[in-house]
């Protein structure tokens, strides 16, 4: 054997489906020595843990309802991947809910008014000013709720957003008239 020259061994088998066993043959080449699919088998191992998606798919309405409303943040997320807006009121009844994922289901436009109202009313997601801010830009945000969120806001915050070119119109129009009041 040269220096240079890789040792190889004189059989390798491998028990696969659908691997053959193989010989090597002095000069870099393969030589088939016996293809055994006899001996293999499948072994299937059942499933120990599901996967949290995998879980909340199956997830009946009910059930589905009760997570929302006492789940952890890993099975929220999932929830609202799935879901969306379906489980949107169940989740902003949540204890743990952040603000975080408040502020994102405020900020969209597909929002329905009772979960705006829901929103709106909760003295501590409108101390948030990120949760403010989203509600704010959001153009289903109107008339009571708008002027319930604003109310909510310093005197500085209302001149402020009466000012601003990038909030509505109907935004700023309410900043100002709760400004003269």
């Amino acid at each position: 054997m040269d220096v240079g020259q890789p040792e190889v061994s004189t059989a390798v088998t491998i028990c696969q489906f659908l691997v053959v066993e193989t010989q090597e043959v002095q000069h870099r080449g393969m030589q088939i020595v016996n293809v055994d699919l006899a001996c293999h088998r499948f072994v299937r191992t059942a499933p120990t843990k599901r996967n949290l998606h995998e879980r909340v798919r199956e997830l009946s309405l009910e059930e589905r309802d009760a997570l929302a409303r006492q789940g952890n943040l890993p099975e929220r997320v999932a929830l609202e991947r799935r879901y969306g807006g379906a489980v949107w009121e169940g989740l902003l009844q949540n204890p743990q809910l952040t603000p975080r994922e408040v502020c994102l289901m405020a900020k969209s436009g597909n929002l329905p008014p009772n979960l705006i109202t829901l929103i709106v009313s909760n003295a501590g997601w409108l101390a948030d000013s990120s949760i403010r801010s989203a509600l704010l830009q959001n153009p289903r945000v109107s008339g009571t709720h708008l002027e319930r969120l604003l109310r909510t806001a310093s005197q500085a915050e209302l001149r402020t957003i009466a000012e601003q070119t990038n909030v509505r119109m109907q935004v700023r129009s309410t900043a100002k008239r709760l400004i003269r009041r």
